[in-house]
């Protein structure tokens, strides 16, 4: 997927979507990897298309990334992002509404390196960040999406 922005006006212009198939499809999901290698053998044993989301920056953040790509799965940057409840515990190093560009971008470009081969981003939490047009165009226009 290729992304175009004009910085000036801050638009997201998508490509053409490209229908592939003739019926729906189901795309599983699962998030919060990285904390610890528990379920990880289970989850290569059912043999199916699953993508992990991998929280960046945890102690087996690049080790399940690493091994779920050799093993041919696909595999997502678990993005963490500001939520509106300040009663949640957020992630540290978690993407906040109103941070400055080099700082995005510097956070972004760190949680991506400790998540070797992400195929693409999912938001952790971030209700809040989500809402903020400057953030979520930095991150979808980040050079490697």
């Amino acid at each position: 997927l290729t992304l175009r922005v004009n910085k000036k006006k801050m638009r997201l212009r998508l490509p053409a979507v490209e229908k592939k198939y003739k019926a729906p499809k189901v795309a599983i999901v699962m998030d919060d990897f990285g904390y610890n290698m528990n379920n990880i053998d289970a989850l290569f044993a059912i043999r199916q298309p699953v993508t992990l989301s991998i929280l960046p920056n945890l102690p087996y953040s690049e080790e399940v990334a690493r091994d779920a790509k050799r093993r041919g799965y696909e595999v997502m940057l678990h993005l963490p992002l500001e939520p509106h409840s300040e009663a949640v515990r957020e992630e540290e190093g978690t993407i906040k509404a109103g941070m400055t560009e080099a700082r995005i971008t510097a956070i972004l470009e760190g949680d991506l390196s400790s998540v070797p081969g992400a195929d693409g981003v999912s938001n952790h939490m971030g209700s809040k960040s989500t809402e903020e047009r400057e953030v979520m165009m930095l991150v979808m226009s980040h050079e490697s999406f």
